[in-house]
Order: C-alpha cells, then structure tokens, then sequence
C-alpha cells in the first residue's frame, strides 16, 4: 500500500515544491553569497516550516508586500504556468506569498539559509 502511494506522487506536480525551486534558485544571490551561506534549508524543512504557520525570521516580514511585487513573483510564476496549468501557478504563488509572510525569505528575495534559521532560533 505505501508502495502505491510513493509511486503516484509527482514532485513536479507539487506546488510546494515549484515554490522551493524558485525561492531557492531563481533568487540565490550569484557572488553576493558566500560558500558557505549559498545553499538553502532543504525541501522538508521548508514543507514543515509551511505547515507549523510560525515566524521563521521575524524582521524578514517588514515590507514583504513591496518586496513581493519588486521581485516581480507574479508574473514571472503566470508566465510560466498561464497555459499549461493555471490552477498549479495560484497554488505556487500562494506558497511563495505564504513564505515571506513567515519570514523565510530575506530582504534579498532569497530563500533563508541553514546558518541564518539556525542563529536565529538560537537567539530565542
């Protein structure tokens, strides 16, 4: 029975997914980032980061409305998905919306490192 169920799962299909694709690559920063900073958290913990709906970087929600629509998400995930499957890009626009509203994404419209979640939840 599990079997089944792993083998009808489609990750390109998923749009939590799609959204960690693009938060994680799309924004990551090029020569501004350091090598030990340059990669993400990983797809589970972004899925769980998700579904637990708390705060992840509190001063990453200051402004997340201008920085949303400098980062220009909406029309670059509808172009993508306009003709092949719109219903998938308005779920993958949501989960982007939904990560800067946790503050998983910084001012640079990248997805949070490993080294930046951990400092800060070890200052709490």
């Amino acid at each position: 029975m599990i079997s089944s169920v792993s083998n009808s799962y489609d990750v390109t299909k998923d749009p939590r997914f799609l959204a960690f694709n693009r938060l994680a690559t799309e924004n990551y920063g090029g020569d501004k980032v350091a090598d030990e900073d340059r990669y993400s958290i990983s797809f589970s913990e972004f899925c769980e980061k998700l579904e637990k709906g708390e705060i992840v970087e509190p001063k990453n929600t200051a402004n997340i409305a201008n920085r949303y629509v400098e980062a220009n998400w909406d029309f670059r995930v509808e172009n993508t998905f306009e003709k092949i499957n719109p219903e998938l890009g308005n779920k993958v626009l949501e989960i982007i919306r939904k990560s800067y509203q946790l503050g998983m994404v910084n001012e640079d419209n990248m997805l949070l490192r490993n080294k930046a979640i951990y400092a800060y939840t070890h200052s709490v």
